[in-house]
């Protein structure tokens, strides 16, 4: 399938879509500190997620 600019869209994997509770997000970035995939405040929680 072509996307309005004239190139392939990209294929993605099923993505889901959830209600999580109030401080998930501050929690997901103290584990991914913990685990080191945020060095001063600068990484990505999605690798966390996708790990």
């Amino acid at each position: 399938m072509v996307n309005t600019y004239g190139r392939e869209k990209e294929v993605r994997p099923h993505q889901y879509n959830a209600r999580v509770a109030p401080g998930t997000g501050d929690k997901l970035k103290e584990i991914a500190q913990i685990l080191g995939y945020i060095y001063d405040n600068e990484g990505s929680t999605g690798q966390l997620l996708d790990a």
